[in-house]
């Protein structure tokens, strides 16, 4: 849907779909105090959950959708 409106390509798409979902696992965890981190380790929570999901989204199922396709 997102890259039929806006006409984004299959590197935007994954870029923008790894940012909204990476957004909304820190907010739901951070809001629901799913961990009891100090303010160090939330830094370093942020850091690497954003590694992890730029990661996977724009490497890995990105490959796969490529090669699929």
């Amino acid at each position: 849907y997102i890259a039929e409106t806006y006409k984004l390509s299959m590197n935007m798409r994954f870029l923008l779909i790894s940012i909204i979902s990476y957004l909304l696992i820190i907010s739901f965890n951070k809001y629901n105090q799913v961990y009891n981190f100090t303010n160090k380790e939330w830094i370093q929570y942020y850091i690497g959950m954003l590694v992890v999901y730029l990661f996977t989204w724009n490497i890995i199922i990105y490959q796969i959708e490529k090669r699929i396709s």
